[in-house]
């Protein structure tokens, strides 16, 4: 898990970032923190015969931005393979009190009696109380009265407690000098701070006589970041409103529509993104922030068809449907953002190390349709899935849709980041149910519904509705792929319009029982496709489904004038 940033001293310069990238800055609640690497070159070590090379340098901080000290780097060329980083920070207004510049500045070291081809004198910041300095300053030379008007200490409530690195950066062994001198950087193994980003200054700390620092002298910086909306939580009431609800209008789940989504733009920094193009150094200059698109849109988790009413009776069978809650899949985000998203019901779903927008609640609530009662329901709930169980009555058709949240991360110039993530969240979960025109709580499969047989003239046909025989043992479907399907009660297939014309059948957009005796399938803008005759027949003339499940037009007075097993 990434707790911290520790830039790097050196990177490879294998992007070259862009204008509008170089400022690298990101927003934290008080600071606008920006990583630079334009520097003036205080000393380097050449000709003290000291057994390290080092070269010191002093950060050039852009107007309003303030300096935490001065970098020291183990050797002399400093070139565009091998850049050496900083950060320097700007208080928000409001935060200003949060930076101080020093009391003065204590004599440490100079380089006498090394024979450096150059001087040296490094100086540390006595702070005001309250504050402290995360590493020091050089001047070429000594001097009485030594000044880094950028430099800054930093108060208390900024910082966390960090570790020395086990071996310091140089040291002035073998050089012949009259003092001795170690520098010395931090780095950061503790915990991560709520709602916080811990990074290190990679500024240098010096000590007489090459001694390991104070351990009560190593600091971090940890910036808050408070204010950022949490991609993974619940969306504001005004928004979600905006996401119509699915409506059933036949025994089938047509698809969802523009209506039922909505997505959402989150400007998050860059450190809570892994993007596999850039590492650390490289995404703050080319993409201090990321935009997270999230879509939000219902889906069916699963449905339950009990219209064919092949049993009589008003009894209803038991639905029984699995959802899983969180987060289904991760790809390429940052261990801080997505690997220790929580996916066990009732735990959070936030963003680590920096844990934005608290506690996000995963357990599920189901809401009943009014079209008709649905009863004994129960919850069963395991770490990642949620069973509920439904009771279906005869002759209806319900669904359980679940919103989903679909997760896709975007560079500052647009490019997107390769994965995604897909992830279940929300509360809200809506059971719909819908039964057929003219079905009847005390009767679902009565006469009336349970086929209707015969059919008269003038009706249209429901599509995906199951039209029983009246001996129960067959049912004649006008189905979703546009085919005129007769089945047994097992449903096995026993006839269908397809046998008489092939793939036309795909193209059926109405089938009716028209009043003139004859049943014709039409397609789009009432193309005809098929017909059962050509001529009119007489008034009064049914479709019936005959106990050995032919598909009849018969007469009124009783002749089969068409039958599918012709």
């Amino acid at each position: 898990m990434k707790y911290a940033i520790v830039v790097p001293l050196l990177i490879a310069a294998a992007h070259a970032p862009t204008a509008a990238a170089k400022s690298g800055v990101i927003e934290s609640d008080q600071f606008s923190i920006q990583i630079i690497n334009d520097f003036d070159n205080v000393w380097d070590d050449r000709g003290s015969g000291a057994k390290r090379d080092v070269t010191i340098l002093r950060p050039r901080a852009p107007a309003g931005y303030y300096t935490l000290g001065h970098l020291a780097v183990p050797r002399y060329q400093i070139d565009g393979r091998r850049t050496p980083y900083t950060i320097v920070i700007k208080p928000k207004p409001g935060s200003e009190h949060m930076l101080a510049a020093p009391n003065r500045f204590e004599w440490l070291y100079d380089d006498a009696g090394t024979g450096a081809d150059r001087d040296l004198a490094i100086y540390a910041a006595e702070c005001p109380s309250g504050f402290v300095a995360l590493g020091a300053i050089a001047t070429p030379g000594g001097t009485d009265n030594p000044s880094d008007p950028s430099f800054r200490c930093i108060s208390r409530s900024v910082v966390v407690r960090a570790q020395w690195d086990q071996k310091s950066i140089w040291d002035d062994a073998d050089s012949g000098g009259r003092h001795g001198v170690g520098l010395w950087r931090t780095t950061y193994r503790g915990p991560r701070t709520p709602n916080a980003f811990v990074m290190l200054s990679n500024v240098f700390w010096p000590t007489k006589d090459a001694s390991t620092p104070d351990t009560e002298d190593a600091w971090a910086l940890s910036f808050a970041f408070n204010n950022l909306n949490n991609p993974f939580g619940e969306l504001p009431r005004d928004e979600a409103s905006q996401i119509e609800r699915p409506k059933l209008t036949g025994p089938r789940w047509e698809g969802g529509s523009d209506k039922h989504t909505i997505s959402r733009k989150y400007e998050v920094p860059f450190f809570v993104v892994d993007d596999p193009i850039y590492d650390y150094v490289e995404q703050w200059l080319h993409s201090p922030k990321y935009t997270i698109n999230r879509t939000v849109s219902y889906v069916l988790v699963d449905d339950y068809d009990n219209t064919g009413c092949a049993v009589r009776g008003t009894e209803a069978d038991e639905f029984s449907v699995s959802m899983e809650v969180g987060l289904e899949k991760e790809s390429n985000w940052s261990a801080s953002f997505g690997h220790s998203v929580s996916t066990t019901l009732g735990a959070e779903l936030s963003l680590e190390p920096i844990g934005i927008g608290g506690s996000v609640n995963a357990s599920v609530t189901a809401e009943y349709s009014a079209s008709f009662g649905f009863g004994g329901s129960s919850t069963i709930t395991n770490a990642r899935t949620i069973t509920k169980l439904h009771k279906v009555p005869k002759g209806t058709y319900a669904a359980l849709f679940q919103r989903k949240s679909t997760y896709e991360v975007f560079r500052a110039d647009g490019s997107r980041v390769a994965g995604s993530a897909t992830a279940y969240s929300d509360e809200n979960h809506v059971f719909e149910g819908w039964a057929p025109p003219g079905w009847n709580a005390s009767n679902p499969c009565g006469t009336a519904f349970a086929g209707g047989f015969p059919i008269q003239g003038g009706t249209t046909l429901v599509r995906g509705q199951r039209y029983t025989s009246n001996s129960g043992a067959h049912y004649m479907e006008f189905q979703h792929d546009g085919n005129l399907v007769v089945s047994n009660a097992a449903g096995s297939y026993v006839w269908g319009l397809n046998a008489v014309i092939g793939d036309k059948h795909k193209d059926i957009k109405t089938v009716v029982m028209q009043s003139d005796g004859n049943l014709v399938a039409r397609g789009a803008g009432d193309a005809y496709i098929w017909s059962a005759f050509s001529v009119v027949q007489p008034s009064g003339t049914t479709l019936d489904l005959a106990p050995n499940g032919a598909l009849q037009i018969v007469h009124p007075n009783g002749n089969i004038a068409w039958s599918s097993f012709q």
